[in-house]
């Protein structure tokens, strides 16, 4: 749940920030910008990889 926070949060955050003309430490832009991008990495290095094409299987539930 942290790392969807992260990658949907932080940039919301960010942006809303600067639409608001909020101005955020260095070290908050920083720290958010991090988490952006740590939170990426958790989701993509979580993937399932075992997906094989020519399973037979079309993912289709009846």
């Amino acid at each position: 749940m942290l790392a969807w926070l992260g990658v949907f949060g932080m940039p919301v955050s960010l942006i809303g920030s600067a639409m608001l003309r909020i101005s955020l430490p260095g070290w908050l832009t920083l720290l958010m910008i991090l988490a952006f991008l740590v939170g990426i990495s958790y989701l993509v290095s979580t993937m399932r990889r075992d997906d094989d094409p020519y399973s037979g299987d079309d993912g289709a539930v009846i």
